[in-house]
C-alpha cells in the first residue's frame, strides 16, 4: 500500500512541475469553489442577466440585473393545440385575474419532457394527449411571486389529444376557464406575454399545416 502511495505522489509532483497542468488544475479548483461562492462576487457586470417580475408586462419591463450563477432552475414545457377552426387552446385563471395561456408547465426531476408536458396539459385541460413535434425552446429568466429568481427553459410542442375530457372550467387551481381561443378576436393584453406567445403559436400553426397536407396528399 506504501508502495501505491508513493507511486502516486511521485506522479502528481512531477506533474505539478508541468505548467499546462497547473494551469488546468486551478481553472477546476475555480469551477468547483465558484459554486459555493457569491453569485456578485465571481461574476462579472456585463455578465449580469436581467430577471423580470413575473408580472411586469414585456412592453416595460419591470426587474433586477442579476448574476446567473445562484439562479433556481426550472425546465418547464407546453402544449400548442389546434382545433379545425384553427383555434389554439388555452387556460385562464379569472380569479387570479391571469390572462390566457398555453397549458402546460413545470417537468418535474423524475420525469421527461414528454412525460411533464402530458401530465401538466391533463391537469389543466382534462385532455391526454402526445407530442406530436417540438416547435421551439426560450431561456426565461425571471422572479416569481416569493421573489426567487429563477432561468427557466421553456420548450413548445405541438400536441394532438388522444383521450380524456375538456375541463371547460378548468380545474380549479391552475385555470379557471379552458377554451380555443381566436387570438385575433382578443387583444394582446388579454394573453400573457403576447409578444413571445404569438410568434411561437404561428410557428405550430404553419406545423400543424404541413402535417396536415402530408397526411392528405
Amino acid at each position: 500500500m506504501a508502495k501505491v502511495l508513493r507511486f502516486y505522489l511521485k506522479v502528481l509532483l512531477r506533474a505539478a512541475r508541468d505548467k499546462h497542468f497547473r494551469a488546468h488544475a486551478f481553472t477546476e479548483l475555480w469551477l468547483v469553489l465558484r459554486q459555493y461562492l457569491p453569485g456578485r462576487l465571481v461574476t462579472r457586470r456585463r455578465d449580469y442577466v436581467f430577471c423580470r417580475y413575473l408580472s411586469s408586462p414585456l412592453e416595460n419591463p419591470k426587474g433586477r440585473w442579476l448574476p446567473p450563477v445562484g439562479l433556481g432552475y426550472r425546465l418547464a414545457a407546453y402544449g400548442i393545440l389546434f382545433d379545425e377552426q384553427g383555434r389554439v387552446l388555452m387556460g385562464c385563471d379569472q380569479k387570479m385575474d391571469f390572462g390566457w395561456n398555453l397549458p402546460g408547465g413545470g417537468v418535474n426531476k423524475d420525469e421527461t419532457l414528454e412525460q411533464g408536458l402530458i401530465r401538466e396539459f391533463e391537469e389543466e385541460t382534462g385532455l391526454v394527449v402526445k407530442s406530436v413535434q417540438a416547435v421551439a425552446n426560450e431561456d426565461n429568466y425571471c422572479i416569481m411571486p416569493t421573489g426567487r429568481a429563477i432561468h427557466g427553459v421553456l420548450h413548445y410542442y405541438l400536441v394532438e389529444v388522444v383521450g380524456g375530457e375538456l375541463l371547460a372550467e378548468g380545474n380549479g387551481f391552475d385555470t379557471s376557464r379552458v377554451d380555443f381561443v381566436d387570438l385575433d378576436a382578443i387583444t394582446p393584453s388579454e394573453v400573457v406575454d403576447y409578444k413571445v406567445a404569438r410568434p411561437i403559436i404561428e410557428k405550430a400553426r404553419l406545423l400543424q399545416r404541413s402535417i396536415n397536407f402530408i397526411k392528405t396528399s
